[in-house]
């Protein structure tokens, strides 16, 4: 039973349902925030709730059929699978385009574009593509989460107030730059082999460790009740995870830090 239930959980981490959950850990968490602005969502907003769901799926399902040279190394994709993605990654941006017309606004056509482009050129072409540059790999995902929240947040309150934005904006921008760059380093073999210059790939695994430890006590006596909880157990993590920890404990870890963070803002 055990490893019956063990394959199941890496199937469903494998098809990017971590990056589901905490896409619809955001979004709840934002609905509460949003609470004395809006009484019920309207139509156009769940229509981006559904629009960004997709997106994002489809994007990281993109970059997951491009890491050619990396899967190699890091053995997480195979090409019977990639055929699964290739299906998931049409789906995802046929269903998000969809989503993204019914409102008839054009003006959120415009952040769709650049995050569909973004996605794109983020993982292809080969050699040009955005992730083989030290930074920007993390930047241009965090930047993409950062405006599918903007966009949500303009169609549910109806209009855009900057101070708003930016408050609630800029942590969650840097609080992806962090989950990106901790996703990177179970893959620093794949990553130098394929010339992507991660800061894991650049500095080193410990290195990165203490970085992002350094970080997340920072965040401990700067973040709410709910975000000490969620530094703490990210803390207690990366005590334990070393060189030969495998990805979809990283993945894990997305997925516990995204219950707690529900849990915490619903009890507190």
């Amino acid at each position: 039973m055990a490893k019956i239930v063990k394959q199941y959980l890496h199937t469903l981490i494998s098809f990017n349902i971590h990056i589901v959950i905490f896409y619809i850990t955001i979004t709840t968490l934002l609905l509460l925030k949003l609470e004395h602005f809006v009484k019920e969502p309207n139509k156009e907003s769940i229509y981006i709730v559904i629009g960004n769901f997709f997106l994002i799926l489809g994007a990281y399902t993109f970059n997951k059929i491009t890491d050619v040279i990396e899967d190699v190394a890091n053995n997480n994709t195979t090409d019977k699978s990639k055929l699964k993605l290739a299906t998931i990654y049409l789906l995802s941006f046929f269903f998000s385009f969809v989503a993204y017309l019914l409102p008839q606004d054009n003006f959120i056509l415009i952040p769709y574009a650049s995050m569909l482009l973004f996605s794109i050129i983020y993982s292809y072409p080969p050699k040009y593509r955005l992730k083989q540059y030290f930074i920007i790999k993390n930047i241009v995902p965090a930047s993409c989460w950062t405006i599918a929240l903007a966009t949500f947040m303009y169609t549910a309150i109806g209009t855009i107030d900057f101070l708003k934005v930016v408050l609630l904006c800029i942590p969650f921008f840097l609080s992806c730059v962090l989950i990106e760059i901790l996703w990177d380093m179970p893959d620093i073999q794949g990553d130098r082999l394929a010339g992507t210059k991660t800061l894991p790939s650049v500095i080193g695994f410990s290195k990165t460790k203490y970085f992002i430890a350094a970080l997340m006590v920072f965040v401990f006596f700067l973040s709410s009740i709910a975000g000490k909880i969620v530094s703490l157990t990210c803390l207690l993590f990366l005590i334990f995870v070393t060189e030969k920890t495998e990805k979809i404990f990283y993945n894990y870890l997305l997925v516990v830090m995204s219950i707690i963070l529900l849990l915490a803002q619903l009890v507190f």
